[in-house]
């Protein structure tokens, strides 16, 4: 469940219940640094290699969204977690509609239950519907890695003569066998 983000290229240091990680400020800030690696080799195109617009962490269901509530807090209040080189992580647990107005057309639970009530089993629409992460970053993984892997190349050809990147693709099948190579 935690590195489903990763594949989806979604950077932020908090948990699917929104409490921050074991060591996620280093995580987060280490990308960060990457990435702007990355935009410097990236260059003007019109592909960007990331979007630093924020992410909507969305509840899945009731159980996720009171565990929202609990760790960020109910709309209309936010968290601060922690201090990144790009300033601090802003988290805001945002109801139905602010969710719809952040993304127009968004479903919300409230929505996707028929509209009932809590009566019915529903949630209101004011209530917890996900978590907006306001320095949150989407990557696209494969520019991204592209990037990376051109500015390992450039390291190279700017360094002593005879220096070169050397792309190795193969299983690791432990961290001891890893190292041994090392």
């Amino acid at each position: 469940e935690g590195a489903s983000g990763v594949a989806a290229g979604l950077l932020h240091p908090f948990t699917p219940r929104g409490k921050i990680t074991w060591r996620g400020m280093d995580g987060y800030n280490a990308t960060l640094r990457l990435l702007e690696v990355a935009e410097k080799a990236q260059g003007i195109s019109d592909e960007a290699v990331c979007a630093r617009n924020g992410i909507l962490r969305y509840a899945n269901d009731e159980k996720q969204a009171e565990g929202f509530a609990k760790n960020v807090g109910r709309p209309d209040t936010s968290s601060i977690d922690g201090d990144t080189a790009a300033g601090r992580i802003l988290k805001t647990c945002v109801s139905g509609s602010e969710a719809e107005y952040l993304i127009p057309g968004f479903k919300t639970l409230a929505s996707s239950k028929g509209g009932l009530g809590p009566e019915e089993g529903g949630l209101e629409e004011e209530d917890t519907a996900g978590v907006h992460i306001k320095n949150g970053v989407t990557i696209n993984a494969q520019l991204y890695l592209n990037a990376l892997w051109r500015a390992c190349q450039a390291e190279a050809d700017a360094g002593p003569v005879g220096s070169r990147a050397v792309l190795r693709i193969e299983r690791v099948h432990s961290l001891r066998a890893l190292e041994a190579t090392a």
